[in-house]
């Protein structure tokens, strides 16, 4: 693969990036499934959500090798925010180049899960099969973040590829198409992944208007401009996916659920606050008032004594190294961290393999920590760094000597031991504090103490994300919600699947009633739906209970 340059860029969005041209024909693409709709709901509500009054962050992650690098995903942030002007989009494209699931899994813990992210657009090559870390991680993006997530497929690169069987019973195991169109496709409807299936588009494309994939491609695997346009093109009907009616409530569901203060839940007892919760995530929505500070502890401990409470930030690139590898995939620690400044020291190296050394390691309110080899692993006296031999970066810049190099790099709170609600100036739109992050998902115990003072602490809201909940239930509630998406295809009735067994009534306005014709409901990322065409959608539709 040719050589990148990382792109390691986040801020709020208001302008930027090359236009969107006109290198591409994108009437003649297909139409996609509204089926595929289904699991952008919640980013798709919270993009509408946001106003001008009321600017609701939402964070965007774009994650993978090189192909994620390119101008497409400069364009598809162009395309949200022209689609949604008063969103206020925080993009991270921390994608790095040649690195396969088996890297991206472990920068992911650095890179991915302290962000947040709202929405990960991801693509990376392999190591494809059952459990392996191409599947690991993007179930860890499900079980860790409350994000919708899509899933892009590998594009076509040889003419042969427009030929490749689509039919489960003829596709060779393993192969692209067997990716694409049986693992991808099982993987997306069982985790519940946004997968726009580009592959087939692609195809599509190229044979729709008789031009060879050489006119979309640089070098023969990455995009040129044309072919970044059509992967844009693409991914836009996803981007601006038609929303379900009544529209997801992105701040009140089974996954992100706001508790206002107040409620039997959320209530002071004189300075103290203490919140059970089922989730891995808890931000505090402040209110205008006097200021107050609040300790916070999380079953009953200080959170940046927890391992999600703090963490190490991505750590340089060996000396000489042109691409944006990092010397060490990731470091991980065994007690609790200090905020502090790391250095590692290349103080020996074998003579016969470059990849065998030993290292010093200091920090700079540890101290000296210990003495280490690269083949073997390493934990330090103080227990707060641990690194294991395959976390070390295995490529080594041909023909530069490590010896006396120094990596260095540095510890970051990711929680927060002490909350000062009603600090904040005064501005528009909702003032969150992530007070913790990335907790096991389960069951927990937030308190806030709060100091002495006679006025109360200006605290609006807790709002709790908890991964393995569903966007689809709406809390509090046993009754399941019918949604409807209307599309130029007719209409998918959908509701939540877990919510027993009901009926779909079609009520006409002359008062007859009955079930709509057509295939019997399927279930698909957790919902259950059914197709009505537009025709037969004219009426009043309702659940019954069977």
């Amino acid at each position: 693969m040719r050589r990148w340059i990382l792109l390691l860029w986040v801020w709020s969005i208001t302008s930027f990036g090359p236009a969107l041209g006109q290198l591409i024909d994108a009437s003649v693409l297909p139409t996609p499934d509204p089926w595929r709709y289904v699991p952008l709901q919640r980013v798709r509500a919270l993009l509408a959500r946001s106003t001008r009054e009321n600017p609701v962050p939402i964070r965007i992650l774009i994650y993978g090798q090189s192909i994620t690098q390119q101008e497409w995903w400069i364009y598809t942030t162009n395309v949200l925010q022209k689609a949604f002007p008063e969103a206020n989009l925080v993009v991270a494209n921390r994608a790095i180049g040649s690195f396969d699931a088996s890297f991206l899994i472990k920068t992911a813990e650095i890179d991915v899960y302290p962000f947040r992210p709202d929405l990960i657009i991801y693509h990376s090559y392999g190591p494809y099969g059952i459990g392996r870390q191409w599947e690991q991680i993007l179930r860890a993006f499900r079980a860790r973040t409350t994000a919708d997530i899509i899933l892009i497929g590998n594009h076509p690169l040889y003419e042969r590829d427009l030929a490749e069987p689509t039919d489960p019973d003829l596709i060779p195991v393993p192969s692209e198409a067997w990716l694409n169109y049986l693992v991808c496709e099982s993987l997306s409807r069982e985790l519940g992944l946004c997968f726009p299936d580009n592959r087939t588009a692609w195809k599509h494309y190229v044979t729709a208007k008789k031009v060879p994939l050489s006119s979309l491609l640089l070098d023969g695997w990455h995009f040129n401009l044309a072919g970044s346009e059509l992967q844009t093109a693409i991914l836009r009907p996803f981007l601006e996916a038609p929303p379900v009616m009544p529209a997801i409530d992105p701040l009140n569901n089974g996954r992100v659920n706001t508790w206002p203060v107040g409620h039997p839940a959320v209530k002071w007892e004189g300075n103290r606050l203490r919140f059970a919760f089922v989730g891995n995530r808890v931000d505090a929505l402040e209110r205008i008032g006097t200021p107050r500070r609040c300790q916070v502890r999380i079953d009953g401990k200080v959170p940046t004594s927890l391992p999600s409470g703090r963490g190490h930030r991505r750590v340089p690139l060996w000396m000489g190294e042109s691409y944006p590898w990092p010397a060490l995939l990731q470091v991980g620690a065994i007690a609790p961290l200090a905020l502090e400044t790391w250095a590692i020291r290349v103080s020996r190296i074998n003579p016969t393999n470059a990849h065998d050394f030993e290292f010093e390691l200091s920090g700079s309110v540890t101290g000296p920590d210990g003495v280490g080899t690269s083949t073997n692993l390493f934990v330090s006296r103080s227990g707060r760094v641990r690194i294991a031999p395959d976390d070390w970066n295995p490529r080594l810049p041909a023909g530069v000597s490590q010896l006396g190099v120094y990596l260095i790099w540095n510890t970051e709170n990711r929680a927060v031991d002490e909350y000062r609600p009603g600090s904040s100036p005064v501005r528009k739109g909702e003032s969150v504090t992530t007070l913790v992050n990335d907790l096991p998902d389960g069951p927990h115990v937030l308190e806030l103490i709060a100091d002495e003072g006679s006025e109360p602490v200006p605290l609006e809201a807790l709002r709790v994300y908890h991964p393995a909940g569903s966007v689809w239930t709406t809390p509090e509630t046993d009754t399941p919600q019918l949604r409807v998406l209307n599309t130029a295809q007719g209409v998918l009735a959908t509701w939540p699947a877990e919510a027993g067994e009901h009926q779909l009534i079609l009520r006409s306005e002359l008062g007859s009633s009955g079930s709509p014709s057509g295939e019997d409901a399927e279930v698909r990322y957790g919902v259950r739906g059914k197709r009505i065409s537009t025709e037969e959608s004219q009426g009043f539709l309702q659940l019954e209970k069977r």
